[in-house]
């Protein structure tokens, strides 16, 4: 099951993504089929599948409905951004596009109140996090880079080897580490298109980011690289993965990501977009 905290990662990184390549900020093509349909986005999959448990309240109701909406909001930024003469009009589909996006994330954050007041001894039949699950067990304030969309990247990938730590010893071919390790790919993917955004446009030193964007390009090999593993090796336990991988979320902030601050505005925080 996607908890609550990745789900609205998955949006978040969706939103992000999008609004980059409409301003031409990363250079992707993509398709309506893939922008304009609620179903299709990772938060459209979870709504359909683990989610429908809570179809029953009114705030799943809402959150349809809202995300819906933001597709629409989504594909209409598509369309105007193919035109570079629609100046005007692309700034006003990006404003819509982002208060589109504000509701979406506001309604998951009611489905969650909801979700845990009824979980609360009302009997309600809600998903509920793993047994022994900790949120954001490797997580703290000193790994802020004070850029809100990255942080909150990064959290969700502490969050997914947070999961993986309940379950060391599981085959790492077991459904619950093949989800797990799918979604980490896609977010570091989608994390590290937002972020070298962010990092080019910052004042980074040449140098400097040519050496983060390598760390990055190692990660993914990393990445790449276990998957195989776990695919010929049939033995292998997430444990005999997690270290790597949490070297990953911990070390890599800690060595290159925090250098960020160094570039906020007035040491103030920063959008990425």
């Amino acid at each position: 099951m996607i908890d609550f905290d990745i789900a609205k990662t998955w949006h978040k990184l969706f939103a992000e993504h999008l609004e980059l390549i409409a301003h031409g900020a990363i250079e992707e093509e993509l398709t309506e089929a893939s922008v304009c349909d609620d179903r299709a986005c990772k938060l459209g999959k979870w709504l359909d599948g683990p989610a429908h448990a809570m179809s029953n309240l009114p705030s799943y109701t809402e959150l349809r409905r809202h995300h819906r909406h933001f597709h629409q909001s989504a594909c209409d930024l598509l369309r105007i951004a193919r035109d570079a003469s629609h100046a005007g009009a692309r700034t006003i589909a990006t404003a819509n596009f982002r208060a589109a996006s504000t509701k979406v994330i506001e309604a998951i954050d009611q489905l969650i109140a909801d979700h845990d007041a009824l979980g609360s001894g009302h009997g309600a039949d809600v998903p509920h996090e793993e047994p022994g699950a900790k949120p954001h067990d490797a997580w703290n304030d000193t790994m802020s880079t004070g850029v809100a969309a990255i942080d909150d990247h990064h959290k969700a990938i502490v969050t997914i080897l947070d999961k993986l730590a309940t379950a060391s010893d599981l085959p790492v071919m077991s459904e619950l580490a093949n989800d797990a390790l799918t979604d980490l790919g896609r977010i570091l993917q989608l994390h590290f298109a937002v972020e070298e955004t962010y990092l080019k446009k910052c004042g980074m030193p040449e140098q400097e980011l040519a050496e983060h964007l390598r760390e990055h390009y190692k990660i993914l090999e990393q990445y790449a690289d276990i998957n195989f593993q776990a695919m010929t090796q049939g033995q292998m336990r997430i444990k005999d993965i997690s270290a790597t991988v949490k070297g990953w979320a911990i070390d890599h902030v800690i060595a290159y990501d925090l250098a960020i601050k160094n570039y906020l505005p007035l040491g103030t925080s920063a959008s990425v977009i």
